[in-house]
């Protein structure tokens, strides 16, 4: 029986066997899900349709079917969950969300590292370029200014690490500049020995020139004053004189007197004419016997007939004067 104002309790229905295996059925699939990578799960809310947790907006279309595809479970089956499998549904969900923030935040840590590298490699070849300009300028300095420096940097880094004091550092400005008028100097002096060198050298010259030129001056003078020199006198002996009246120029005897061989082509040169014989070419040759051809110096060649019955060569038996005309010898004298 009831008192007045009591609720009548509800009675409590036993689940069906059907929805409890719809229920296991679901919470497996979402455990399965969450497993999945980012891509692969789902949208969640109106947080973009891309799916790559970048957080990019979706398309207007998309926004309508974000809430009934954000698990890629229809509402429904969400609805028939028991609510530890909805639990780990919606834990899964977070995973996922942080896994993709995670990502996102390496991406940028990335970024900024390789920016902080090439940072680096700027700061570095700056501190190579300081380096070797340093290096120029202690080399500069020469010995005495490389060890002042470096005792500079060493008192300078000892003095950073808080080691000892650092000491006082002097450069000798004074010493400086005298070891550069030092060197001016002596490359002055250089350049001076050099030109002296090459005046004395061009002295050398002038000199070795007049000297040469007063030689020569002494030398034609001398020749001036010799006498003339007489000429050789002729052979003596018997000679056969060959008077030859031609056209020509030039005329060339190729002959071979006593049997002593002949002549080199193309013999030797006539001469042009003589007090006895002018106007015509003569030569005289010793000996007593020879045999000769005249020809021009070049292809034109004078001597007998062979079809006449005459020799290939003319021929002279005895010392005298004979002239060659026509193809044939006459004895003149």
């Amino acid at each position: 029986m009831l008192r007045a104002g009591q609720l009548r309790p509800t009675p409590v229905r036993p689940a069906s066997r059907q929805s409890v295996q719809a229920s296991r059925r679901t919470a497996a699939a979402a455990r399965r899900r969450a497993t999945l990578p980012p891509t692969a799960f789902f949208n969640r809310g109106n947080q973009g349709g891309s799916g790559d947790g970048s957080g990019a907006q979706g398309s207007p279309k998309a926004t309508g079917t974000a809430n009934s595809q954000d698990t890629l479970v229809s509402d429904g089956a969400i609805k028939s969950l028991s609510p530890e499998a909805r639990r780990i549904f919606r834990e899964a969900q977070d995973n996922i969300i942080e896994l993709n923030k995670s990502r996102l935040r390496a991406l940028e840590e990335l970024k900024a590292a390789r920016t902080k590298i090439a940072e680096l490699e700027e700061k570095l070849d700056s501190a190579v370029k300081e380096a070797s300009e340093a290096t120029a300028a202690l080399q500069q300095l020469g010995p005495g200014g490389a060890q002042q420096a470096a005792a500079a940097g060493a008192a300078a880094a000892a003095a950073a690490q808080g080691s000892t004091p650092m000491p006082e550092v002097t450069f000798n400005f004074d010493a400086a500049a005298l070891q550069a008028q030092q060197a001016q100097q002596a490359q002055q002096a250089q350049q001076e020995q050099f030109l002296q060198y090459q005046q004395q050298q061009q002295y050398q010259q002038q000199q070795a020139a007049a000297a040469a030129a007063t030689q020569q001056a002494q030398h034609a003078q001398q020749q001036q004053q010799q006498p003339p020199q007489q000429a050789a006198p002729a052979e003596t002996g018997p000679t056969m004189t060959v008077v030859y009246e031609t056209g020509w120029n030039a005329a060339y005897l190729h002959f071979s007197a006593d049997g002593r061989g002949w002549t080199s082509p193309p013999g030797k040169k006539m001469d042009n004419g003589s007090q006895q014989f002018p106007d015509k070419k003569v030569i005289a040759v010793p000996g007593q016997r020879m045999e000769f051809v005249i020809n021009d110096g070049g292809n034109d060649w004078d001597k007998p007939n062979p079809w006449e019955g005459g020799k290939s060569n003319y021929v002279i038996d005895s010392p005298g004067t004979y002239r060659v005309k026509n193809g044939k010898v006459t004895r003149l004298a």
